[in-house]
């Protein structure tokens, strides 16, 4: 499959509604494939995107196989039970596959997956998410005037 653009990827994660990911953290000879999948679905250019995404990461003590499950906007669900011996790379690409299917499938609808900008417009909205806010433009300090004489 041809490589998948960061633009395009960030388009297809406003289609994700929500990810529940579980994996032992504590296990260091394991695979992390669902680890770096939650990485890459959670990143802050993807929460910017679609900041009502909702995010169960799931640590358990007792030693589980790895698992992801994505519901998206029309509660189609892809699900991953046994992750260890996939690598993420395969699972996100099948997923970006699943995602532009569904994209497709709302474009021929005429339905548009609307930008968070736009459903609540403000002059200068204050982003909720903390990595948002670390991420806003830096403004530099203005010199110090001096009194004219």
């Amino acid at each position: 499959m041809a490589k998948i653009s960061r633009d395009m990827k960030r388009h297809l994660a406003k289609y994700i509604k929500k990810v529940e990911v579980q994996w032992t953290g504590w296990k260091v000879v394991e695979p992390r494939s669902a680890s770096e999948v939650f990485r890459q679905l959670t990143c802050a250019r993807n929460r910017l995107a679609n900041p009502k995404m909702e995010v169960k990461p799931s640590l358990p003590i007792h030693e589980v196989p790895p698992s992801i499950k994505i519901t998206l906007q029309d509660d189609v669900v892809v699900e991953y039970e046994d992750t260890s011996e996939v690598k993420a790379v395969d699972i996100l690409e099948h997923f970006y596959t699943v995602a532009g299917e569904v994209d497709r499938k709302w474009e021929d609808d005429g339905k548009k997956v609307t930008p968070p900008e736009t459903r609540n417009p403000s002059p200068n909205p204050e982003p909720k998410c903390p990595i948002a806010r670390s991420l806003r433009p830096h403004r530099p300090a203005q010199p110090p005037t001096r009194p004219r004489p």
